[in-house]
């Protein structure tokens, strides 16, 4: 059953991924469901800086 009305959260889930991607949410017998797809860069394509708490080597 969906909620009586939105807030802060679900606009963020829904709107988070804007722009290239796509996001649903979904609210079923067993819970809420969200769904995000987001493209994956190009082979060989520059991404910029890995952000240090993802570097290798770091837990």
């Amino acid at each position: 059953m969906p909620p009586s009305r939105t807030g802060f959260g679900t606009r963020l889930l829904e709107q988070g991924f804007a722009g290239r991607s796509t996001a649903s949410l979904t609210y079923a017998a067993e819970g809420l469901v969200y769904v995000a797809a987001s493209p994956l860069p190009a082979e060989g394509a520059e991404t910029g800086p890995v952000p240090r708490h993802l570097r290798a080597g770091r837990a």
